[in-house]
């Protein structure tokens, strides 16, 4: 049997996030993390991310296509980028 245009959806609850790699087209959407550790992001083949975060140092590698929309605050922010990516931070007091 084959399966064509498939979505699988998983809704993952976790205390803490350190890393997240997204590649292929993935998609993810992250709330409620409040840490003051680093969190590092690696997004790549049209992958795209949205999310509400606090977090001590952040680190984020996009390429391919790449798509991210955060909001939050962060003590650094850090980003890399190639191969045309879109990253749109906003912070609220």
């Amino acid at each position: 049997t084959a399966f064509r245009s498939v979505t699988m959806r998983a809704k993952v609850t976790m205390p803490d996030l350190h890393k997240l790699e997204l590649s292929g087209g993935s998609e993810a959407d992250i709330t409620g993390f409040n840490s003051s550790h680093g969190l590092s992001v690696s997004l790549s083949g049209g992958s795209h991310m949205t999310g509400d975060i606090t977090a001590g140092d952040a680190d984020f590698n996009l390429s391919g296509g790449s798509h991210v929309t955060l909001s939050g605050s962060t003590d650094d922010l850090d980003v890399e980028g190639s191969g045309g990516f879109y990253l749109r931070y906003f912070t609220m007091a």
